[in-house]
């Protein structure tokens, strides 16, 4: 007798790993990560250089074209593992225009199929895109797995954010606006908005766009990527979907949600999702798109968690009509980004290719004789 059997989503969510302990003694062929300020950058790479020492491995690291200075400590700490365990290194210094063909080059220039390892650490947004797309194209056989570093403690602290924000409660909107400006939480200025080339989306049946808001504490970027998609497909800002993290340890940091919030005017159409647990974007994600589906393009503007790009990642691969709107800061503020080394997590994503046919086709339909 024949069957059908139809998938859901419910069994792509079950079907998807969640974090474990990181070990550096699951063996990876190539380290992929970015080379930044905090003191969590290197932690994984120099774990990952001790397992793998003498076994003839290769990293590519990304170097960003601001924070030199601030950098250095822990570019040091990078080149210093890698020449103790012999891992060769390929440096690529971030242009926004290149970053996608440089590491596809790479990539297609490698003699050997990798077993990889993505470090999400010090990968800002504009990088975390690309990068991914990039394996995804040129390796789809490759195993990836990816592990991140939390830091210890995140900026602004909450004594800060209170006095903060007892102040701004005394101006108007425009003094307000100014005043989030100048106060450079985590990031310094806008050097570029742009729309993210591996996902550029595409709206065949011309409908009104929607932007799915995805913030942090840089009010400055977040505002003006609103602004790009407002001027670009007339959408207004009230017709903007939000989407807030919600940080895991609830007691030390769950003030950081209704700090966000509020930060952006306590948006009515708000959605929570944890900065920790990508199948939760992935997840508000899609349910987004389900109620939209037949009535508006989706685009979404994201400076969220390492894990929430993540999850926004693998929502771009089921989804590739939705648009991706990045942005870069003309820098980071090192002294007022994050401290110390906290806890180290991995994620197995299994052979890449075949997690993207699987996103692909969440929703097919089998027969079977």
């Amino acid at each position: 007798m024949p069957t059908i059997q139809t998938a859901s989503f419910n069994d792509l969510l079950a079907s998807l790993d969640d974090w474990a302990v990181f070990s550096s003694q699951e063996y990876a062929t190539l380290f992929i990560g970015a080379i930044g300020f905090e003191h969590r950058s290197s932690a994984c790479f120099e774990k990952w250089c001790v397992a793998v020492q003498g076994k003839g491995c290769s990293a590519i690291l990304i170097r960003y074209p601001f924070n030199r200075t601030e950098d250095k400590e822990q570019e040091t700490k990078f080149l210093g593992a890698a020449k103790a365990a012999g891992v060769a290194v390929f440096q690529v210094e971030y242009n926004q225009r290149s970053i996608f063909g440089e590491i596809v080059g790479l990539l297609k220039a490698s003699k050997v199929s990798h077993s990889m390892l993505l470090d999400l650490s010090s990968l800002a947004s504009f990088v975390l895109y690309p990068l991914f797309a990039a394996v995804l194209e040129v390796a789809p056989r490759s195993a990836v797995r990816v592990c991140y570093t939390e830091a210890a403690a995140y900026f602004p602290g909450r004594e800060e954010w209170e006095t903060f924000q007892a102040k701004v409660q005394e101006l108007d909107l425009y003094d307000r606006a100014r005043l989030f400006d100048e106060q450079h939480f985590q990031s310094s200025g806008v050097n570029l908005v742009f729309e993210c080339a591996p996902f550029i989306g595409h709206n065949r049946n011309n409908l009104p766009t929607t932007l799915i808001v995805v913030p942090n504490f840089a009010f400055e970027r977040v505002n003006r990527m609103i602004d790009f998609v407002s001027e670009r497909y007339s959408v207004p800002r009230e017709r903007c979907e939000w989407i807030i993290g919600v940080p895991p340890d609830r007691e030390k940091n769950g003030w950081r949600h209704d700090a966000v919030w509020r930060m952006f005017d306590k948006p009515k159409r708000k959605h929570e999702a944890s900065t920790l647990n990508y199948k939760e974007m992935l997840l508000v994600l899609h349910q987004l798109w389900e109620e939209r589906r037949n009535t508006a393009s989706l685009a979404v503007a994201t400076v969220g968690s390492k894990a929430g790009h993540l999850g926004t990642f693998l929502f771009l691969v089921m989804h590739p009509e939705v648009a991706l709107i990045l942005s870069q800061p003309k820098e980071f503020i090192a002294s007022r980004f994050s401290e110390g080394i906290g806890t180290q997590r991995q994620l197995d994503l299994g052979v890449i290719g075949d997690l993207a046919d699987k996103l692909v086709g969440w929703n097919k339909v089998e027969f079977n004789w």
